[in-house]
């Protein structure tokens, strides 16, 4: 092989490897960014069922005060 060659053959091989680095690093940034989303929809899910379950969970002992109350409220 001559030189030429030699620095046809280290180039491609240069490039192949900077391309897989550029495709990894892609791969990488939209994995970490898909992720984040999922994280954040599923925080946010969560905290809203929370919130919707301590609402409940407030209306009906705020419901079950009241019913004793007024039937307390009756028997005097």
């Amino acid at each position: 092989m001559t030189g030429c060659s030699y620095l046809l053959a280290a180039s491609v091989f240069y490039f192949m490897t900077v391309g897989v680095i550029v495709v990894v690093e892609i791969v990488v940034v939209v994995v970490v960014v898909v992720v984040v989303v999922v994280v954040v929809v599923v925080v946010v899910v969560v905290v809203r069922v929370v919130l919707v379950v301590v609402a409940l969970v407030k209306g009906s002992m705020v419901y079950l005060i009241g019913s004793i109350l007024s039937q307390c409220c009756h028997i005097l």
